[in-house]
């Protein structure tokens, strides 16, 4: 199952939402997390880009990443509901520069041709 995207793909912002979060559940106590914030923003990420449910999301992503373990559905849940508000919504509008830039991009090529 693949999924067509215009100007970006998955393994890009996978790559551009690891920059902006830099591993800021280094310095919290207790066991670590199995899977990083932005494993799991990045997860949320793409799940509302492709218009995707939960298990829809963790499919696609096992299509596209194969050597890649995906939370199960109940991690996934649990962690979106206790992310960092601030730092989602600066992750949000950060991506959506990122974004912006790739699209007008793939634009001036086309004009260009």
């Amino acid at each position: 199952m693949r999924y067509k995207t215009k100007f970006i793909s998955p393994r890009k912002l996978f790559k551009i939402i690891k920059k902006l979060v830099k591993r800021n559940n280094l310095n919290k106590s207790g066991r670590p997390k199995k899977y990083l914030d932005y494993y799991i923003i990045s997860i949320l990420v793409v799940m509302k880009i492709f218009n995707l449910s939960y298990r829809e999301v963790i499919n696609f992503l096992e299509d596209y990443f194969p050597k890649k373990q995906f939370p199960a559905i109940s991690t996934l849940c649990y962690r979106i509901k206790t992310i960092d508000k601030r730092l989602l919504e600066y992750i949000i509008s950060s991506l959506g520069k990122d974004i912006l830039k790739a699209y007008n991009k793939v634009n001036n090529r086309r004009r260009i041709i």
